[in-house]
């Protein structure tokens, strides 16, 4: 996982084929596995038989958005890639042989529960929020890319971004490699730009796979415009345009990125306000300590339930401060970020106020929430 705090860095995931472009394939992965057996063979196969009783709400979402990236039930070539692209997103985790869902996975499967979807190809709010944050985490470098070539004039044509592609992102990273100060980060910049330079032999051909890709992303989130996707041209809807103008500016650019910092203080109130709009939200600091404990005293419940640590009387941190916050949100219109709960439920840690510490790491694996006697 990408850092979740800190300054700029090098984001980027390796999430498969140019089919991978619906995501609610990714949230139908996280939903089967807990009931298949959890083998490769098991689970593409219990994809494909979704895939199938769900092709009629994939073809009403394609007369209203986009219907490329479908799994044909009759090969196994479609849900192999997606169950690829949950690896390389880290929905599943592979061990002993087995695949499992992460913790991520599971945070993905419990928020898609939040709210029953009509239609599983058009995301709930819930799941909007996460995907959103998550991609924004893990796939900015690519993610961005796209959002700031539909941001200039009337968009881009697929074609003519597949061109520029390696051009653009070679500029991207230069821009954010002259930035950093952390030794390692920059060697990571350094390293990616000269694969960029030297290793894509077919630069178009390799940006087949991750262009068409995190376009549908950008789509079936609400970034993009329909109509004008349709036609091939990635133009940003006035959500991705609210969204864009919220992330970090990379100095000296017409470049936008995320820094750390800004996925743990500002991120979830940027997409919300990006995707709904803030009128009749209450903000986080207007609540009182009590009511903070009543809105709070569910969620938390719960995420000890999905998210525990063996042995321990404590749950992951980070799924558990974004389910919460994304209940906030969902179920309650609250204005909140990961860092405003992080802090105040450490200003409140008495096993009569709130029994709940944060024990915060530089490695995201390492931190978690203990509960308190």
């Amino acid at each position: 996982m990408r850092q979740y705090r800190g300054d700029f860095v090098f984001r980027t995931v390796t999430a498969g084929n140019t089919q991978v472009r619906r995501l609610g394939y990714l949230t139908a992965i996280s939903q089967i596995l807990p009931s298949s057996t959890p083998t490769t063979d098991s689970i593409i196969k219990n994809l494909a038989i979704w895939a199938s009783e769900n092709q009629e709400h994939l073809e009403e979402y394609a007369r209203e958005r986009d219907g490329q990236g479908a799994i044909n039930p009759e090969y196994q070539s479609g849900p192999k890639r997606y169950l690829e692209a949950a690896d390389g997103l880290q929905f599943v985790a592979r061990t002993g042989g087995k695949i499992v869902l992460s913790r991520f996975g599971e945070l993905l499967r419990t928020l898609a529960c939040l709210e029953k979807a009509k239609n599983p190809f058009s995301l709930s709010h819930a799941e909007l929020l996460f995907c959103t944050y998550w991609l924004l985490l893990n796939d900015a470098d690519f993610l961005l890319l796209v959002m700031d070539a539909a941001s200039q004039g009337r968009g881009l044509q697929l074609r003519g971004l597949q061109a520029q592609f390696q051009c653009r992102f070679i500029e991207r990273l230069e821009a954010k490699r002259d930035l950093v100060t952390d030794i390692a980060v920059r060697e990571e910049l350094r390293d990616a730009i000269q694969r960029a330079r030297n290793k894509w032999q077919t630069p178009e051909r390799y940006a087949e796979h991750i262009v068409p890709t995190r376009a549908g992303w950008l789509l079936d989130l609400g970034f993009l415009e329909p109509s004008e996707f349709k036609k091939k041209r990635y133009v940003l809807s006035s959500q991705g345009t609210r969204l864009r103008e919220a992330l970090e500016p990379i100095p000296s650019t017409n470049l936008r990125d995320v820094t750390g910092d800004w996925l743990w203080g500002k991120s979830f109130t940027a997409i919300e306000e990006s995707l709904d709009g803030m009128a009749g939200k209450t903000r986080w600091g207007d609540l009182s300590d009590q009511e903070r404990r009543d809105l709070l005293e569910e969620p938390m419940r719960k995420a000890f339930q999905h998210f525990p640590l063996l042995g321990m009387r404590a749950c992951s941190m980070l799924p558990t401060l974004i389910y919460c916050v994304i209940v906030l949100i969902v179920k309650h219109g609250i204005q909140v970020n990961l860092a405003d709960l992080a802090s105040w439920i450490n200003e409140q840690v008495t096993p009569v106020g709130f029994p709940y510490r944060i024990h915060l790491s530089p490695l995201e694996a390492d931190s978690y929430i203990q509960m308190i006697d």
